[in-house]
């Protein structure tokens, strides 16, 4: 069972961005919604990962279903 709902955009498979492999990413973007489906794209597929946000950590595990997945709010 995936740890979140994956949310349909329209685009093919091959079309999306995908996270390469291990290591630790910046993705920068004005809005950040292809970023936070490449990193449930790889926590479905069973990686490991620490997602760090400016997202308060309730309103990311509600908004992405993440429900074991350690979250890091970057307040202030």
């Amino acid at each position: 069972m995936a740890e979140h709902e994956k949310e349909e955009n329209g685009r093919s498979d091959k079309a999306k961005p995908r996270i390469p492999g291990v290591g630790c990413y910046l993705i920068e973007a004005k809005r950040p919604d292809e970023a936070y489906r490449m990193f449930t794209e790889g926590i479905d597929k069973g990686a490991m990962g620490v997602l760090i946000s400016r997202m308060h950590t309730d309103a990311a595990k509600e908004k992405y279903g993440l429900v074991k997945t350690p979250i890091i709010w970057l307040a202030s």
